[in-house]
């Protein structure tokens, strides 16, 4: 149990969490949790392992069992934020839930669009469609295009697409366009049914790998892409090459299990603060595994969206020779948040810097931070209080080992709030992240 879980439980009446508690509360609980455990009483309000139907012992004030709730997820996993425990590499994804599909009765998500299901080229409303049919291997039939290197795409619920080598026994000009996989379109599998979402490379350009859906079986995928999917988090998974930050060939920037996450997360946009509407967002499994952990949180509180500035960035810590975690893929800096009523609440303009806040939006965001320290959403946790680098976002990520937190002033030699300066490990006081 983590004893700090204690400081947050949710107020719904307000919509915020509560008031951080004194450092002799703190000290009072932590006591009362020893004398819980050596004498074996049960935790007020704790569930019942047994009643849980999933063995989980992690409980909140809220009654929300951990932090996710999701299946499969791995809310507070600490320092190891974000790695699996639904089974080791090379588990193929789930295909026993039958998938959209002509023969399921349900209108396929990108009908008439590459990729989707066709008897005929009039089932593909596009310019130069193929319907490449079932005798050719194709169940239910797939809209298709001759391709060289590239496909189109297109705008809306239709999945974006891949230029791939003809499969034996069909002949083509060159490539034929399949769509890529998407587990927001097709939950669980990622591909209409009869359909395996494999990696492959392009047409012509072998060293360019994608997941695209293709006749037959998956291909076997990490166990941190079963527990995205068992998540329910709206993901294509990808290839990303490995590359080195400008100067620094030494340094590789490498994203383990790449994802582009395209949708919304528990109902969430993740957006790219100055674009109109949300972009897919390239970052490790791992990450798109954390921020279903901090969706979790938000939902509690209404957030209807997160702004944020930038994920994977193949980059050095600023002022250092470091590897930035940007440049793995495992980082994000939180701008702002959205409410439905039209509330914006920006790091910017609402973290109350070095003082106690005093408003209800300072008082919020200094609960999130800590929040997300104590529930091990994010292993690095870095607001304004850092430094003026961080003036106007969070910055949060999946550094290997750590368990950190910088939410008050330190001033080089010192930190400014002796009272607090337990509760984190020391970093350098670096410019940027």
């Amino acid at each position: 149990m983590n004893t700090f879980q204690m400081r947050w439980p949710l107020r719904r009446d307000v919509g915020v969490l509560p008031r951080y508690q004194s450092r002799t509360m703190k000290r009072a609980v932590a006591v009362w949790v020893l004398v819980v455990v050596v004498s074996g009483c049960p935790w007020p309000g704790a569930e019942d392992p047994s009643a849980s139907g999933n063995g989980s012992t992690s409980s909140s004030s809220s009654g929300v069992a951990g932090s996710s709730g999701a299946p499969g997820s791995s809310a507070g996993s600490g320092a190891s934020a974000g790695s699996s425990n639904a089974g080791s590499s090379g588990v193929v994804l789930d295909g026993g839930v039958e998938e959209p599909g002509v023969d399921a009765g349900v209108t396929v998500p990108n009908a008439g669009w590459i990729g989707g299901a066709c008897s005929s080229v009039a089932d593909c409303t596009y310019a130069n469609p193929l319907c490449l049919t079932p005798g050719q291997g194709f169940p239910g039939g797939t809209c298709s295009q001759d391709c060289a290197l590239y496909c189109p795409d297109q705008d809306g619920p239709n999945a974006v697409t891949f230029c791939v080598d003809p499969p034996a026994g069909v002949t083509a000009a060159g490539g034929l366009c399949v769509s890529r996989c998407d587990y927001g379109l097709y939950p669980g599998t990622g591909c209409r049914t009869g359909y395996g979402c494999r990696e492959v490379p392009r047409h012509d350009e072998p060293a360019t790998r994608r997941y695209a859906c293709l006749p037959g079986a998956p291909s076997p995928v990490s166990s941190c892409y079963q527990e995205l999917t068992m998540a329910g988090v709206p993901y294509e998974p990808t290839t990303h090459a490995d590359t080195s930050p400008a100067g620094q060939p030494n340094l590789v920037c490498h994203i383990d299990d790449p994802v582009r996450v395209t949708g919304p997360i528990r109902g969430i946009p993740f957006r790219y603060t100055s674009n109109a509407t949300a972009t897919p967002m390239l970052m490790s499994c791992a990450l798109a595994l954390a921020l279903d952990r901090l969706a979790a949180i938000l939902v509690e509180t209404n957030v209807s969206e997160v702004e944020h500035l930038g994920v994977y960035n193949c980059r050095v810590i600023s002022g250092t020779a470091s590897l930035s975690e940007h440049g793995l893929g495992t980082a994000i800096d939180l701008a702002a948040f959205r409410f439905p009523d039209g509330r914006r609440w920006s790091v910017l303009d609402d973290f109350e810097e070095g003082t106690t806040p005093a408003t209800a939006a300072g008082q919020w965001m200094w609960d999130l931070v800590n929040r997300m320290y104590d529930d091990r959403v994010f292993n690095i946790i870095l607001t304004p209080n850092y430094n003026a680098a961080h003036r106007n976002h969070f910055h949060v990520d999946l550094t290997s080992g750590a368990h950190y937190l910088r939410a008050v002033r330190w001033d080089g030699t010192r930190f400014t709030d002796e009272e607090d300066a337990p509760l984190f490990l020391t970093l350098p006081n670096l410019q940027g992240d």
